[in-house]
């Protein structure tokens, strides 16, 4: 879901769960960081029944990989990958929605590409295959 820039993150991050959980309606909770306490998490629960798991800050110095923000992080940069989204360049919510959505798609397609070629490579080696004889 693209929304508009002045609508705040936790209101916002409200209608996404809403339409996340009507277009899924098993959903069992969300996972989001410490701006979303409170409000968010007290609307989600309210309206929807549903928990939200808010990511603990780390206390040492050392700088540490968060559990699970790194999916988040990672989807944010294939979409990135997508020239079209590499800025925004859309007039309308929609269309940026829509433009999402197809590079969603167009990383799925290389995913299963990727995943594809190692399952042959892995099948090619378990039936001791030379690698000349399958093309």
């Amino acid at each position: 879901m693209v929304h508009a820039a002045n609508i705040h993150d936790t209101k916002a991050g409200i209608l996404v769960a809403k339409k996340a959980f009507e277009t899924y309606p098993s959903l069992k909770g969300f996972c989001a960081d410490a701006g979303y306490r409170n409000t968010f998490e007290r609307e989600v629960s309210e309206q929807l029944g549903l928990t939200v798991e808010i990511s603990k800050r780390i206390q040492d110095i050392s700088w540490h990989i968060l559990p699970k923000r790194w999916i988040v992080e990672r989807t944010f940069a294939w979409l990135g990958w997508s020239g079209r989204l590499a800025k925004d360049f859309e007039q309308t919510n929609l269309s940026a929605e829509n433009f999402v959505k197809l590079g969603a798609i167009d990383n799925s397609k290389k995913e299963a590409k990727d995943l594809r070629y190692c399952f042959h490579t892995t099948i090619l080696n378990l039936c001791h295959v030379p690698k000349h004889a399958y093309k």
